[in-house]
């Protein structure tokens, strides 16, 4: 399944994220790639790997956790000094770096998923910058299962899948109250 982008406003600016499933034709650690995907980033962008397509957060944590993120980089109140650092807290609900580095970003693979932010553009614009760094990275967007990811994350949060959406909003919303 694709998920397409989505847009919001925040603090009276456009605010635009893409998830998207990079399959790389060979095998390839996140930290590899971090620096050749910073490298090719416009400065109004911000991006998140996964070492796993079935890590890409469902969307109503996509939003919840892009909009803290984006808050605090606005407010100048982020829990790191690393905006893609400050997404994987929020999506975890909590602060510890080493664990969500650990859970979210310290492996490898042929497919990695990512997020992409972008403040003060539009989804249709940072879907082409998207596109643009995927063919860069020499990759090809692939489908993922949003019901895998659902499944990890009920994992992180110890519930019932039917449950876990709303129980980590809610520790993110506390998170944010402690930044």
């Amino acid at each position: 399944m694709k998920l397409n982008g989505i847009q919001f406003r925040l603090k009276a600016r456009a605010v635009a994220a893409v998830p998207v499933c990079l399959s790389l034709g060979k095998e390839q650690c996140v930290k590899d790639l971090l620096q050749r995907v910073e490298a090719l980033l416009p400065g109004n962008m911000y991006f998140v790997i996964f070492d796993d397509c079935g890590k890409i957060p469902p969307m109503p944590l996509l939003v919840s956790a892009t909009a803290y993120t984006v808050r605090g980089i606005l407010e100048n109140k982020t829990i790191s000094r690393k905006p893609a650092l400050d997404f994987l807290l929020y999506l975890q609900g909590d602060r510890n770096i080493h664990l969500a580095i650990q859970r979210f970003s310290s492996g490898c693979g042929r497919r990695l998923g990512a997020v992409f932010i972008a403040v003060e553009t539009d989804v249709n614009s940072l879907e082409r910058e998207v596109d643009k760094i995927v063919s860069a990275l020499g990759a090809y967007k692939e489908d993922y299962s949003e019901e895998e990811s659902l499944e990890f994350y009920s994992k992180i949060a110890g519930t019932p899948k039917e449950k876990t959406v709303t129980y980590l909003r809610a520790k993110m919303a506390l998170e944010a109250l402690e930044v």
